[in-house]
């Protein structure tokens, strides 16, 4: 197992925990969420066994929610988180409810009718994958 050179930002992390929290409408997040969450900020290899409904994607956002800052164009909140999925009705859910939260989001899939330029328009880019500004 190997971590990241730089250690987490205790700031950060406690932003990101209370944003995400706050964003979901939940109290805290549940101790396994914070654990594996932790895992993939630090860059460490995680394997997260748990059942349907259990959180999972939650723990899935945390390093997209410790990373990105709204209208910060350095380079460093500026990430993209992405989560693959078989099931394309649950991509397109979570696609939508983030959506929903002021979080740019897209589900892409085979039924997805999503062109190129629509794709970037959506996400925030340009056409060359840049932030817009």
């Amino acid at each position: 197992m190997s971590t990241s050179t730089r250690p987490i930002d205790i700031e950060r992390l406690t932003r990101a925990r209370n944003w995400l929290a706050e964003t979901f409408g939940l109290i805290k997040l549940r101790e396994h969420q914070e654990f594996a969450g932790q895992n993939l900020i630090l860059g460490i290899s995680t394997m997260y066994d748990v059942p349907t409904g259990g959180g999972k994607t939650l723990a899935f956002y945390y390093p997209l929610f410790y990373c990105w800052e709204p209208g910060n164009e350095d380079p460093s909140c500026q990430k993209v988180v992405l989560v693959i999925s078989p099931l394309t009705a649950l991509m397109d859910s979570q696609a939508e409810e983030l959506l929903n939260r002021g979080i740019p989001a897209v589900a892409l899939h085979s039924r997805s009718n999503n062109s190129f330029d629509e794709l970037f328009e959506r996400t925030g880019t340009n056409d060359h994958g840049q932030p817009q500004s």
